[in-house]
């Protein structure tokens, strides 16, 4: 066993520094065994009193080896970012935490590894971070005095360096601190940080400059002073900007900045002549880097300060002279055919990175100008007169009508075109560089070419006047065709591409498309690949800002996508394939354009689809694939079909391509959700499309559904959304159950979803009672459960309503298959899941909130909605059944029906004369009215004694329903809500009356089955004075006769009732 001289041997579960040594040794071993172990040991000890001390006891201790120490500052690291904060469980004790601090500073200082005295270095900003400066309050002063005292050691001393690097990690643990108080503290230190660091970079530079103009024999102190001060500009870059609100306003950061603005142009200019004779290049362009990153965060963040702060002006003009120097030679080695030279151009030259910060510099100028900086912080008037002055200010100096014309020629001309190095990554690695080209997310920022076409657009947009002309000057002169430059032809391209929402009104685009695009587009010449591309571009931009000729772009398009054209490699083809999406989106486009295209188009883009290997270039396409198939709507159906024949359904080669693409690609995307999210989309819209035609593809379509809604899948919460949806298209249009009766077992865990899930599931069910109401009915015990749930703990009045409309549609189904039988079975079955039971102690609770008053009325969660979902429910019961009516209810609520009647049917009375739809009504008025067609010994007294409000329903009831051809005429009267088949088929809705027409072929087998519902539904076939004749008919009869009927009962009913019943003339 290893030991430590000075350690004793102890029980190796028992946190001693021997044990932990060896824990550690475990740990940073080659054995995964061993890793392991003492991973799990170390994992063990986290917790305990004095962990993290022992590991900074090792860690300090210099000779130990490198790994170990390596991976004790590692757990010191992670335990203070989990253990160190006061309210952690298990906190680091305050005993603990002042032995760790007292010794962090001295052993980074100390520290000759740089590799650990940067783990240090971490570790001890984030120390300050939670410490500083209520625990830790000198802590920063410390640092500071170690700065000054270690500012005069040798030059060969570690102790300057690292007490920089602990300094910089400081800084970026306050500056990026999420409290204001962390933030704070660092502006109030910042000034004397500023003054020491600010001497010792000076001093430093003076010195290696020095031995560069005069020489000298010690080159290696040379080196390292010019380290030092590399290191010293870093912590002075985010000083500036994070340690100062209004770092114009502070003398020192002016002194500063004037010094930090004469090294710039004097090192630019010294490795611009001198360069290459320079043994200390390298390290002198990581100091022009470092100044021009402070000078772009500085216009970023404190705009205003910059334009303050005294030579900024200049600054700004001389990064557009690094440009005009540096666009002398950008592109000029640029080849005429893509593939070849370009190797000079891999290293990115110091000229290219100043470059590109000069271009995101003047972006960030152009935008204080144009796109000023608003912010909710209270701005005083010396702020706002302070902003404005700078506004100006930049404005008159950088953005003259000279100097943006000068920009502009100078990024399109120069910027904008190909270099080799592009054209031989175009040839070597097309995916990942038109990927790259695309410039999705910030990438832009790393890219000379592509930076110059953001600046250039802000440019376009914000000087309309002065820059319009000019650009369509160059442009007439290049857009012809005997202009064959492709190169320069295609940077004029990307200038009129981008700056089209400007010229769209000033440019004939149609003429340039039919006169210049289109033989450009056909024209087989090697070079004229990279202008396909750019014309792929150019129509994506133009055409959602202006009316063009679609027919001509849609060939375009298709002429791209053709694989066996040998110009349209895979960047154009992918790039058309991209743009299209731009073509098809605007809502303002003429379908019929691109049904003579599509078949072509798409079959083409699928078989593109399939050859990419990027994901995310692959769910790019896919995403413009979904755009036209849902663009086409019903087209699509005529072009997915060719010499339809019923009985074969031959597919064209255009839907055999997308649909086999699907699962294929499904199977490729594994857990990349995205992708599969797009594929469920594709296959929702084309089921939509085709309609009834669709169910050719369920049985590939299905599984797809399945694997997206499993529990056990990883996918399920990215992909359920989409998934239902195509899941409820299928089965809008199945004619008949089939394979999708597997998938019902999937429905139940969707009820326990959030909202939006819950509620297509409840519409899933829904379309599963039209399909298979066998099938429903036999699991209706286990549904019937879950609405029990449902509704029990819903609070959303809409969910319930879609909840009973489903119990509503299963009795309906079942009178529809097995009459009487079926629907008693449906009641018993509602009644022993407890589910009748919740309906009627619902309304029991709203019967007595109506029947109390004051402020002890009893409360109910039950309003007139609801109310009118649960009486719906018990109206079919008692319209279809009324023996098990009554049966059901005194089994649900264990009470004789006598002692139940009484409240209902006071309620429902009461409820009716407030319902607003009449077919709702009518179902009331049906159901109530059933209750005369009793015989004994069902409770026929207490249904006759309610006459008067029998009479009054029958009498609101039949005035709603009834029109008569001529006013008054005693005639039977048309039932409004009776609708006849013949006429009324292909009426879908409900309402009020019904509607004809001609049968539409578009119609799903799911609307058929909805209107075969209503159609069937009694509200719709039975005559409301007719029913009301039967069965009042009965009930005298029952009574003895007329003259019993008038003496026993009619007598209790008021005469003006009597009256008005009487003139509906049912009886």
């Amino acid at each position: 066993m290893t030991t430590i001289p000075g350690f004793i041997e102890l029980d190796a579960n028992v946190l001693t520094p021997q044990s932990l040594y060896i824990a550690l040794t475990n740990a940073a071993s080659s054995t995964q065994q061993k890793i392991s172990e003492g991973a799990q040991q170390l994992a063990g000890w986290e917790k305990q009193p004095g962990f993290f001390s022992s590991l900074q006891t090792i860690f300090i201790d210099t000779s130990l080896p490198f790994e170990i120490r390596y991976l004790a500052a590692i757990q010191i690291k992670n335990g203070i970012d989990k253990y160190w904060r006061k309210t952690a469980a298990n906190a680091i004790s305050k005993e603990e935490k002042a032995i760790i601090r007292s010794r962090c500073l001295e052993s980074g200082i100390n520290e000759a590894d740089r590799r650990l005295a940067l783990q240090n270095a971490i570790f001890v900003a984030k120390i300050i971070r939670f410490e500083y400066p209520s625990d830790w309050p000198d802590a920063i002063t410390s640092v500071v005095q170690f700065l000054r005292d270690t500012a005069r050691e040798d030059k060969g001393s570690v102790h300057l360096p690292r007490t920089l690097l602990i300094l910089l990690y400081i800084i970026k643990e306050l500056s990026t601190a999420r409290l204001q108080r962390s933030r704070v503290s660092l502006q109030q230190a910042a000034p004397e940080i500023l003054q020491v660091l600010g001497t010792i970079y000076v001093d430093k530079v003076n010195s290696w400059m020095g031995f560069l103009k005069s020489g000298g024999t010690h080159e290696a102190g040379a080196i390292n002073d010019i380290d030092t001060s590399l290191l010293a500009l870093r912590v002075l870059r985010r000083l500036l900007i994070c340690g100062f609100e209004h770092p114009n306003r502070n003398a020192s950061v002016q002194e500063f900045w004037t010094i930090i603005v004469s090294h710039f142009t004097e090192l630019f200019t010294l490795t611009m002549h001198h360069g290459q004779q320079l043994s200390v290049r390298e390290p002198i362009e990581k100091h022009l880097i470092q100044i021009s990153k402070l000078h772009l965060q500085m216009v970023r963040d404190h705009p205003a300060a910059f334009v303050q702060l005294p030579g900024s002006i200049d600054v700004a003009k001389s990064y557009w002279q690094i440009l005009l120097e540096f666009s002398k030679s950008f592109g000029t080695q640029t080849t005429a055919v893509i593939g070849t030279d370009g190797d000079a151009e891999d290293e990115i030259s110091c000229i290219e990175k100043l470059s590109l910060k000069g271009l995101l510099l003047l972006r960030a100028c152009v935008k204080m100008v144009y796109y000023p900086i608003q912010t909710f912080k209270y701005q005083q008037a010396a702020d706002k007169e302070e902003r404005q002055q700078s506004k100006d200010a930049m404005k008159d100096a950088i953005l003259s009508t000279d100097m943006i014309r000068e920009m502009m020629e100078t990024l399109v001309t120069r910027f904008f075109v190909f270099r080799a190095r592009d054209l031989r990554e175009w040839e070597e690695e097309p995916s990942e560089w038109e990927r790259k080209e695309e410039g999705e997310g910030e990438t832009w920022e790393f890219s000379v070419r592509v930076c110059a076409e953001k600046l250039f657009l802000d440019l376009v947009i914000n000087n309309k006047e002065q820059l319009i002309q000019p650009l369509l000057q160059v442009f007439y002169a290049v857009a012809t065709l005997e202009v064959t430059d492709v190169l320069y032809k295609d940077s004029i391209y990307a200038a009129i591409g981008l700056a089209a929402p400007v010229l769209h009104s000033h440019l004939d685009f149609d003429a340039f498309l039919s006169t210049t695009l289109v033989p450009e587009v056909q024209t087989i010449h090697p070079r004229y690949n990279i202008l396909r591309r750019r014309i792929a571009i150019l129509l994506g931009q133009w055409t959602p800002v202006k009316d063009i000729n679609r027919n001509l772009v849609y060939s375009i398009f298709e002429h791209m996508l053709k694989k066996d054209d040998p110009l349209n490699d895979l960047v154009v083809r992918v790039t058309a394939g991209r743009q299209l999406k731009n073509i098809v989106d605007p809502l303002n486009i003429r379908v019929e354009q691109l049904v003579p295209h599509a078949s072509s188009i798409l079959s083409r883009l699928g078989a593109l689809i399939q050859e990419v290997e990027l994901p995310e270039t692959r769910l790019a396409l896919l995403q413009t694939l979904n755009s036209v198939i849902v663009r086409m709507e019903h087209h699509v159906r005529q072009q997915l079909w060719s010499n339809f024949n019923p009985n074969e359904k031959q597919v064209t080669p255009f839907a055999g391509t997308v649909i086999s693409i699907l699962p294929p690609l499904w199977e490729q995307a594994g857990d990349e959700f995205l992708t599969k999210q797009v594929i469920l989309t594709i296959l929702s819209a084309l089921v939509n499309s085709m309609k009834a035609d669709s169910r050719q593809f369920h049985s590939i379509i299905l599984p797809l559904i399945e694997s997206s809604i499993q529990l056990e899948s990883e996918t399920r919460s990215w992909l359920l959304e989409d998934a239902l949806d195509l899941w409820s298209a299928v089965l809008a249009q199945a004619d008949q159950v089939g394979d999708l009766l597997n998938l019902v077992k999937h429905i139940k865990p969707l009820f326990e979803m959030a909202s939006d899930a819950l509620r297509k599931g409840l519409e899933i069910t829904e379309q599963y009672v039209l399909l298979a109401p066998q099938a429903m009915l036999e699991q209706s015990l286990q549904f019937t459960a879950h609405f029990r749930d449902l509704i029990s703990h819903m609070n959303a009045r809409q969910a319930r309503g879609v909840v009973t409309h489903i119990v509503d549609t299963l009795f309906q189904m079942a009178s529809n298959i097995g009459g009487k039988a079926a629907v008693g079975r449906l009641a018993h079955i509602i009644n022993e899941t407890n589910l009748l039971q919740h309906i009627l102690l619902g309304l029991k609770s709203a019967y007595d909130s109506h029947q109390s008053t004051g402020p002890n009325r009893v409360t109910t969660d039950i309003d007139g909605i609801i109310e009118t979902d649960y009486f719906t429910v018990l109206a079919r019961i008692l319209l279809f059944d009324p023996p098990t009516f009554f049966t059901v209810l005194s089994d649900a609520l264990s009470e004789p029906i006598q002692t139940i009647l009484p409240w209902l049917l006071t309620e429902w009375f009461s409820h009716c004369e407030n319902i607003g739809t009449t077919t709702q009504k009518k179902l009331m008025c049906l159901a109530l009215t059933n209750l005369l067609n009793l015989s004994p010994p069902m409770p026929s007294k207490q249904i006759l004694d309610r006459l008067q409000e029998f009479m009054g329903l029958w009498s609101d009831t039949v005035a709603e329903c009834i029109e008569y051809t001529t006013e008054g005429e005693p005639t039977e009267g048309r039932d409004t809500l009776v609708w006849i088949r013949s006429v009324h088929q292909d009426d879908g809705g409900g309402g009020d009356g019904g509607g004809g027409g001609q049968e539409y072929y578009a119609d799903s087998p799911e609307q058929i089955r909805r209107r075969d519902l209503l159609y069937a539904d009694p509200v719709h076939t039975v005559h409301i004075k007719q029913h009301i004749r039967g069965r009042l008919l009965h009930a005298i009869e029952l009574c003895g006769g007329q003259e019993a009927f008038q003496r026993d009962w009619l007598v209790n009913v008021d005469g003006h009732v009597v009256q008005s019943f009487g003139s509906l003339q049912i009886i």
